[in-house]
């Protein structure tokens, strides 16, 4: 029962993540190019886990994106 209910949990903050990323990058591609000229950022994701001598201690993905709208912005989701 706990594991069924972690992993939605999982799979929920995972979509939510993805739309809200998404959401990121739309307002990267419509902003207005005179005002910030260049390429629309994109989210770069990197996987991680957390752990020391192969023990399983959670771990997630880290999304970052460096655009011209948003100078920094980042969106992480960790399982533990």
């Amino acid at each position: 029962m706990t594991e069924d209910r972690k992993s939605r949990a999982r799979a929920w903050f995972e979509d939510l993540r993805d739309l809200i990323c998404a959401e990121f990058e739309r307002l990267e591609d419509e902003a207005p190019a005179g005002l910030y000229p260049g390429t629309p950022g994109r989210f770069v994701r990197t996987p991680w886990r957390r752990g020391t001598n192969g023990a399983d201690q959670g771990g997630g993905v880290a999304g970052m994106m460096r655009g011209r709208f948003f100078e920094k912005v980042g969106v992480h989701v960790s399982t533990v």
